[in-house]
Parts: structure tokens; C-alpha cells; sequence
């Protein structure tokens, strides 16, 4: 049986060298990608403009199907340039997504092992819990920003040992074993 003091010493000594940032490159989301229909969208209707300008010397003047054409790319253009109004902009602003980021689904399965620390910064507040999902180990690390703060919050879920809890496993099985032999 894993003691309190074996869960916490291997969860510390997984934060020390755990790239929080990297891991959430990793396994989050951008928040620009949200936006990524209405780019694509506008995209498609400066294209559609674009055609439609280029047909414009080709075609008969008393031709009005060709100018209505332009007026609805037109419209179809200021449609999705509305639709673009406010998004986060990749190049300067973009941050992973807020909440929480489970890439194991771990949180809807997994048993507290009352093991964990928390902090107050001047801007947020940290921590972090140890929990058991069948025979791995993982932490949820989490913050909570205090109002007006650049900080977002997050709820992360990470595996620190997919076989942490094996041997018990094992130790249990044999036991039961042994029982039911005698």
C-alpha cells in the first residue's frame, strides 16, 4: 500500500521538473482556434470577391447578374468580417484556453488521495491534489486568479505515473489468491 508520504514525495519531485507550459501547448487549445471557422469563412468570401471582381471587365455592361454578383460577394464579405469582430488575434494575443484540460478524461474517474498543497500569490491562488485512476498516479494542479489579473484560470489534469499503484495492485491479487486457497 502507497503511503501519504511515498504520493507526495513523487508528485513534488514530478512538479520540479514538469514544463507546465510546454504540457499545455501540448494538450490545450488555443483560444484563437475558436475562431478558426469565422477565418476560414472570411477567407472563402474574400476569395469569392476577388472572382468576382476579375469577372467584372469580361462581362456585357447591360450585364447585371455580374454587378449583383460583386454586391453579394460584398455582402458576403462584410457577414464574415462581423463575424470576426473581437476574436483573439494569434499573433499577439493568443493564449491557451482557459478551464480545465484533461487529455486522459482522468477527473469524471478519479479518487481523491487527500494528498496535495495549495498557495496564495498576490494574484491568484495555486495548488495541487494527488488522485488515483486505476493503477496511475496523476495530479490536478489548478488556479484561481483573484479579479483584473493577466492570469487565467486552469484546471490541469497530468499522469505522473501511469503503473504508481501496479505492485498494490499485485499485493491485492496474490492476497485474494492465498484466501482463496486456503
Amino acid at each position: 500500500m502507497r503511503t501519504k508520504s511515498e504520493i507526495r514525495s513523487t508528485c513534488e519531485e514530478f512538479l520540479t521538473d514538469w514544463h507546465r507550459h510546454d504540457w499545455m501547448t501540448e494538450n490545450g487549445e488555443w483560444a484563437s482556434e475558436s475562431w478558426n471557422d469565422e477565418r476560414d469563412a472570411y477567407k472563402a468570401a474574400v476569395e469569392a470577391l476577388a472572382g468576382a471582381v476579375k469577372d467584372l471587365p469580361s462581362a456585357d455592361y447591360a450585364d447585371s447578374d455580374a454587378l449583383q454578383a460583386v454586391r453579394d460577394a460584398l455582402d458576403e464579405l462584410a457577414s464574415a468580417a462581423k463575424a470576426l469582430d473581437g476574436q483573439v488575434r494569434a499573433d499577439d494575443s493568443d493564449y491557451i484556453a482557459e478551464g480545465t484540460i484533461d487529455p486522459d478524461n482522468a477527473a469524471v474517474k478519479a479518487e481523491s488521495l487527500e494528498v496535495g498543497d495549495s498557495w496564495q500569490g498576490w494574484d491568484c491562488k495555486e495548488g495541487w491534489g494527488a488522485w488515483r485512476v486505476g493503477e496511475a498516479l496523476y495530479l490536478n494542479w489548478w488556479r484561481t486568479p483573484y479579479g483584473g489579473t493577466a492570469r487565467h484560470e486552469r484546471d490541469l489534469w497530468v499522469c505522473v505515473d501511469e503503473f504508481f499503484f501496479e505492485e498494490e495492485e499485485e499485493e491485492e491479487e496474490e492476497e485474494e489468491e492465498e484466501e482463496d486457497a486456503a
